[in-house]
């Protein structure tokens, strides 16, 4: 039988690509719906609803390590990407990390080859994107000495000073140039964000200063009043998202930008405390970012109230939830309920998307949140499309047709390139969608059921 299997592989791919266009991928741009801005895709012309995960790895340190030279493997990706396909959800974000992108001149090109390897695979899959480029690389090149008695390292560094605006311009030039070089597929990134989550530190320099006058991007301030402080957070946080979207937008033509930023207790403070100021509205205060990412966790309060501490009035750009989880602890069925009402909830509001916090269990357990995987996959069994294809309601999926292996209520091309991926395949009957006919093993049987019911 397994001779006459192989014999019959080529056949059966010379049949399937008769038969099965071959996907069109197009970018994902943002316009105004019936109810405020959305996602859509520029192909189909049809709404896009980001619905996905995140995905990291961590080094022996606890820190970001996801493309790291020697941590990330392309065989494990493959398997993530793979089994989120299934899952049928569409966004994976990931974290470029600052103190390991930085080469000793430029980018380091281990590291860009992985996140290129990532790219490439999550594209196969239909997956889109989102990288959050999280801060400046400490080598290569990207920083410039400033006065720190004046702006201290971090945001309030990068922010307020020309010089950090400037690092950080040439880092996305070089990240997006990079990818470029490696033949990357960027139709596939959903959105470049700038930060993961933005904050100023109030008790460091500039604004522990009480006298004299800071020279920043956006223009002069005296320290000596509160009011001014405020009002030079604001202008230059909409200067620097300004310029870096601009940047973005200049070398990768269609690209979207989007910004991360805490989650905000009632009081608008952010969990970290008190010493850290967030800035945010709808619009972010006029700056062209094309979406807004904010992270809740019910940790900090409901969703109305979240809501309220960001002072979100309107809904001109969308909004996507780039961050919800729930701590490990407890029953994990419990906690996945919650989070399905929380999704739920969410959409009284608008919002656009939702990504979990977070896939994998190696990484995302060590942050002390549970993982999308764990535990039978019982956070995915109430978040995941292909078990509830509408996030803003509780209702599963009615059962899928034989071939519909992604769970779409199409058996389409997609639907094939899963099958692919799975033929010639054993394990235990029904081990796996493609073994449609539940025997143990996807075989010319299943391709014959599979070929029955395309295009229904």
């Amino acid at each position: 039988m397994k001779k006459s299997l192989s014999l019959l592989i080529f056949p059966l791919i010379s049949i399937v690509y008769v038969v099965c266009p071959q996907n069109v991928y197009a970018r994902i741009a943002v316009r105004q719906g019936s109810t405020g801005g959305e996602f859509y895709d520029t192909a189909t012309n049809k709404k896009f609803t980001p619905r996905g995960n995140n995905f990291l790895l961590l080094d022996s340190n606890k820190q970001i390590a996801t493309f790291n030279v020697g941590i990330y493997n392309s065989t494990d990706a493959e398997s993530v990407l793979s089994k989120m396909s299934q899952y049928g959800y569409n966004t994976v974000r990931v974290f470029v990390y600052a103190p390991a992108v930085g080469g000793s001149v430029g980018l380091n090109n281990g590291y860009m080859n992985n996140v290129a390897d990532f790219l490439i695979r999550a594209k196969a899959h239909n997956i889109y994107v989102m990288p959050t480029l999280q801060g400046i690389p400490q080598v290569g090149g990207y920083l410039s000495p400033v006065d720190d008695t004046k702006f201290a390292d971090g945001y309030n560094m990068t922010v307020l000073t020309q010089s950090g605006i400037n690092g950080k311009e040439k880092f996305v030039k070089d990240f997006i140039q990079a990818l470029k070089t490696r033949n990357a597929p960027l139709d596939h990134i959903l959105g470049y964000s700038l930060e993961n989550e933005f904050s100023y530190q109030i008790d460091l320099p500039p604004f522990s200063l009480t006298k004299g006058t800071i020279v920043t991007p956006g223009g002069s301030f005296d320290m000596s009043n509160a009011a001014v402080k405020q009002r030079m957070m604001d202008v230059n946080l909409v200067n620097y998202t300004t310029q870096l979207t601009n940047t973005i937008h200049s070398v990768d033509p269609g690209s979207l930008v989007a910004m991360g930023w805490y989650p905000l207790t009632a009081d608008r403070i952010q969990h970290g405390g008190s010493t850290k100021w967030i800035f945010v509205d709808p619009e972010n205060g006029g700056s062209n970012l094309d979406f807004i990412d904010l992270h809740f966790y019910p940790l900090y309060g409901s969703v109305a109230q979240q809501i309220q501490a960001y002072q979100i009035t309107s809904h001109k750009k969308p909004i996507v939830m780039g961050e919800f989880g729930n701590k490990n602890t407890g029953d994990i069925k419990q906690a996945a309920t919650k989070l399905r009402d929380w999704q739920i909830t969410s959409c009284q509001y608008n919002i656009r998307g939702w990504i979990f916090w977070g896939w994998n269990t190696a990484g995302v357990n060590q942050t002390g949140y549970f993982s999308a995987e764990e535990s039978n996959n019982a956070i995915n069994k109430l978040l995941a499309p292909v078990f509830r294809p509408d996030p803003c309601s509780a209702n599963t999926a009615p059962a899928a047709k034989s071939g519909d292996l992604n769970n779409d209520l199409k058996v389409d091309n997609n639907d094939y390139t899963i099958f692919l991926a799975n033929f010639g395949k054993t394990g235990d009957a029904g081990f796996s969608p493609s073994d449609i006919d539940k025997n143990g093993v996807v075989d010319i049987f299943d391709y014959n059921i599979f070929v029955g019911n395309f295009g229904k």
